[in-house]
């Protein structure tokens, strides 16, 4: 009687080994870049809108005052931003608040960062360019909310020469969670200047220094670019 054999087919074990080798280094090279990718995607459309819930605050309260641009807040004494924070809060949800005033230091906060970094990657205690618990800025006390989209978002003013009109406010995406750096999940802006709302950058006066205004729209010349020193601007023009 004839015998018929059923040949199998089936890939040796180093022809499996060499399969997945080229798996494994596939996936090391494009993973990281898709995670990057979906974490920028992820901090665009947070800072967004987040930047939407502070601008529409902003309106209301400038309509509520019957005011715009920098007479709204100019008349409040520095170093003190109670007054004009107290207004703000009505219309934005959240859930934790720390109030820091000018020169002084605060018990470490759950909800903040311990330290917060620069666009060049450096670390900086200046609110307007980072947000952790023990920030710190020039001539104005500091009122930092957890929004209810886990965002954090701080307030303050350039008020070292004078009771400046113009309101700082430094966006966190991710609250607490890394990197914390301007460019990346920290994004500044300001109040608008002559009309209502905010300005898709922050204004920087000419005698503020490199390492504080790197990331920033440094306006010496009347007018901002959106570009690679503005970060903010960058993603609300281009996303």
């Amino acid at each position: 009687m004839a015998h018929h054999y059923l040949k199998r087919f089936g890939f040796t074990l180093p022809e499996v080994l060499i399969t997945l080798g080229i798996i494994g280094v596939v996936a090391a090279l494009t993973i990281p870049h898709f995670l990057a990718k979906t974490f920028e995607r992820e901090c665009v459309e947070k800072f967004k809108q987040t930047y939407s819930i502070i601008d529409n605050a902003l309106r209301a309260v400038q309509v509520e005052e019957g005011c715009e641009g920098t007479r709204c807040f100019s008349n409040v004494v520095a170093p003190d931003i109670s007054p004009i924070t107290d207004k703000l809060e009505k219309y934005f949800q959240y859930t934790d608040k720390l109030y820091k005033k000018l020169g002084t230091r605060v018990p470490k906060v759950a909800w903040l960062p311990d330290t917060g970094y620069g666009l060049n990657g450096n670390a900086t205690h200046y609110a307007t360019t980072s947000l952790h618990y023990n920030s710190a800025t020039d001539g104005s006390d500091i009122c930092m909310y957890r929004l209810n989209n886990s965002s954090t978002v701080s307030f303050s003013r350039m008020s070292q020469f004078d009771n400046s009109g113009i309101l700082n406010v430094t966006i966190d995406v991710n609250g607490k969670s890394g990197p914390n750096r301007v460019g990346k999940d920290v994004f500044s802006v300001s109040s608008n200047t002559k009309g209502v709302g905010l300005t898709p950058y922050h204004n920087v006066s000419s005698w503020a220094s490199p390492s504080y205004d790197a990331g920033l729209c440094r306006n010496t010349v009347g007018q901002c670019e959106p570009d690679e020193k503005s970060p903010a601007a960058y993603v609300l023009v281009h996303n």
